[in-house]
């Protein structure tokens, strides 16, 4: 079955690393054939599928005034690949792939939708905004399904006229060798990034955005440092390095800059992750966050903000806290790293059997497997 996936970019995102992770599940599959057509110019995650040997085309869409030219080459694209079903990410891919694929005559399209809370209708460009309000007008009678990844990006996108029937949630899918307390963490790692010896480690992974809200994450930690002065704050992500200028003056402000660690974009979380005592989420929106996920895989005891369905992945395993609350988190990361080793051990071992059992990356694999087998004997 040949699946030729249209996404809007190839650099290191939610929807960007899901696709990753799918297509590399099939990457000794001889049934699924995955093809990839980013809009714009390739990005981390495209080159990775290209080292895979996997099919990536970019129609290095840098502006608006080549999408003519664009669509052109999207078209001709499909016409040669001759694919069985497309399946979109985001909404400039789901409107811009649903239009050529119709003018094909093409009917066996899939959408993915990650956006949820505040980011729907509110912290998207307008192009964004625009592609999402037509998608929930043609999303009736265009695509076979839409996928979301989370239930509260669902309801979102219903309050906004798309079409109910069609909605299959799908969320992310964890590897659980990749990330496995169990891999090696040497001293070295330690020392490479200036953490001192017996403090407590709160750590972060994102961008540095306003929806990650990181100011929220500073004024937590001002709190917590009043009342002990052992902990450090380890934030890893694009944007988080010491040439933010705007993230460093807000934690020299705050008094709290020596207690942090920027260490900006890796290509080891899953190595780095194991450095922390305490993992903290602390958006103000997400979809179905990946990070908290990944940190739950690696048995790292988690806080997050009710943002998105962090909810549903920590179950009753994490402290679940109110968005934009300093005083309520930094109150929940302080009695997780104040629990007995023989509590944390059980939080690791319940959190990484709760992946497991609910969002191993072979269980979602599982669904979309069987979600193209419907798709593909349907009329």
């Amino acid at each position: 079955m040949k699946v030729l996936h249209i996404i809007t970019s190839s650099e290191t995102g939610g929807a960007e690393i899901a696709l990753e992770k799918l297509i590399k599940f099939h990457i000794s599959s001889s049934k699924y054939i995955h093809n990839v057509v980013c809009l714009k110019p390739l990005g981390d995650v495209g080159d990775r599928l290209i080292s895979e040997g996997v099919k990536v085309t970019s129609l290095n869409l840098k502006s608006f005034l080549f999408l003519p030219l664009s669509f052109f080459k999207l078209l001709l694209l499909i016409k040669n690949q001759k694919p069985d079903l497309i399946q979109t990410w985001l909404y400039h891919s789901d409107l811009i792939g649903s239009l050529a694929a119709l003018l094909l005559g093409f009917k066996k399209i899939i959408w993915n939708i990650r956006s949820s809370d505040a980011l729907l209708g509110k912290g998207l460009s307008i192009s964004g905004y625009l592609s999402m309000r037509l998608c929930s007008l043609i999303s009736h009678s265009v695509p076979h399904t839409i996928i979301s990844v989370a239930e509260r990006a669902k309801e979102q996108h219903l309050k906004q006229g798309y079409c109910e029937r069609k909605f299959k949630v799908i969320q992310n899918g964890f590897s659980l060798e990749k990330f496995n307390p169990l891999l090696d963490v040497t001293k070295h790692s330690r020392e490479r990034i200036d953490l001192i010896e017996g403090f407590k480690i709160v750590g972060s992974i994102g961008r540095y955005n306003e929806y990650k809200d990181y100011q929220t994450l500073i004024a937590a930690s001002k709190i917590m440092l009043s009342k002990r002065k052992d902990i450090l704050f380890v934030l890893i992500g694009e944007g988080l390095e010491d040439g933010n200028k705007e993230l460093k003056e807000l934690l020299i402000n705050q008094g709290v800059f020596n207690n942090f660690r920027l260490l900006g974009k890796r290509n080891n979380i899953n190595e780095l992750i194991l450095l922390f005592d305490v993992f903290c989420l602390h958006s103000i929106s997400e979809g179905f966050p990946n990070v908290l996920g990944e940190a739950m895989s690696s048995g790292i005891p988690c806080v997050s903000t009710d943002a998105g369905d962090a909810g549903i992945l920590l179950g009753d395993v994490g402290r679940l806290v109110e968005v934009g609350q300093p005083k309520q988190l930094s109150k929940a990361l302080l009695e997780v790293l104040d629990l007995p080793s023989e509590k944390i051990q059980e939080i690791s071992k319940l959190g990484r059997e709760r992946i497991k059992s609910r969002f191993s990356i072979n269980k979602i694999v599982k669904k979309y497997e069987e979600l193209y087998e419907e798709i593909s004997i349907s009329k």
